[in-house]
């Protein structure tokens, strides 16, 4: 995340320490091919950018890219047709476009919402108690994936891009269906507006091209019970992260036992597959 947060920056140095990142992508990735799939960084205050260094990372092998949910590409919305290009790069390399924790500083304008007041803003050596960092960061760092997959869903991407892989890692799981009920509500109150740019409920594309992980400590087994979308959720550990924990798997084993080996099959094995496909 803090490497991701220097990428990010829309100066001169976002985009060298970008390139850096991505070039020891590539340096990586060429250890062992067959195990190894380096995710790259996408800077996207500039679209051109952003196009020119993801067609030099494809070249070179790389299938997934991480582009942070906080930035309004080149200062416009994920989903106008000015950003199509790359969704389209994208698709057609059966690629991957990633949200990624560390991708959402600065869409909350203010940090004055946990200011002095110590149960939910503090310092700790989270290391040694095991908390991914603070309350108010942990309740709150999920509005703007939620804002950026409910603005390019709305918006058409999917509907545009059928087949455009997208996956939502290191920002919990929990939000994730209560946000597809949501947008289904939404697009049914302005179905009109939506004729023609949407075939499908918000909730079928998430089903068809969306992935999310789960933190060790989230209900998953709960949400697929209460909610469905077992063909979302993907095993990850974090490790050695303190929310990665000891034991991930033998963690999730405990959530998902009751459901049986085709969903946990799905869960360790199938749904990750499908965000990092093998390369040809």
């Amino acid at each position: 995340p803090s490497l991701q947060m220097s990428a990010f920056s829309n100066s001169p140095m976002g985009l060298t320490a970008m390139r850096g990142w991505n070039d020891y992508s590539i340096a990586f990735s060429r250890t062992e091919p067959k195990r190894l799939f380096p995710v790259a960084i996408l800077n996207t205050h500039n679209i051109t950018v952003a196009l020119e260094e993801t067609k030099r990372l494809l070249k070179a092998g790389i299938r997934a890219f991480v582009i942070a949910s906080a930035i309004p590409p080149g200062g416009g919305s994920p989903a106008h047709t000015n950003f199509d290009p790359l969704w389209g790069m994208l698709q057609e390399a059966n690629a991957t476009a990633i949200l990624h924790a560390g991708g959402e500083q600065g869409f909350i304008a203010s940090d004055a919402w946990s200011k002095d007041v110590p149960h939910l803003g503090f310092e700790t050596p989270f290391r040694h108690h095991g908390e991914p960092g603070d309350t108010y960061m942990m309740a709150s760092f999920i509005f703007s994936p939620q804002n950026f997959l409910a603005t390019i869903i709305l918006g058409g991407v999917f509907e545009r891009f059928s087949r455009l892989r997208f996956a939502v890692v290191e920002l919990g799981s929990v939000w994730f269906a209560p946000l597809a009920m949501h947008l289904d509500h939404v697009a049914k109150i302005f179905k009109h507006r939506l004729k023609g740019a949407l075939s499908m409920l918000p909730s079928d594309y998430m089903r068809r091209n969306i992935r999310v992980t789960p933190y060790r400590f989230e209900p998953v087994g709960d949400l697929i019970e209460n909610f469905g979308f077992d063909e979302c959720y993907c095993y990850s550990s974090d490790f050695p992260h303190p929310e990665g924990g000891r034991t991930p798997i033998q963690d999730f084993e405990k959530h998902i036992q009751r459901l049986g080996q085709r969903n946990a099959e799905k869960f360790y094995v199938t749904n990750s597959e499908w965000v990092m496909p093998e390369t040809v």
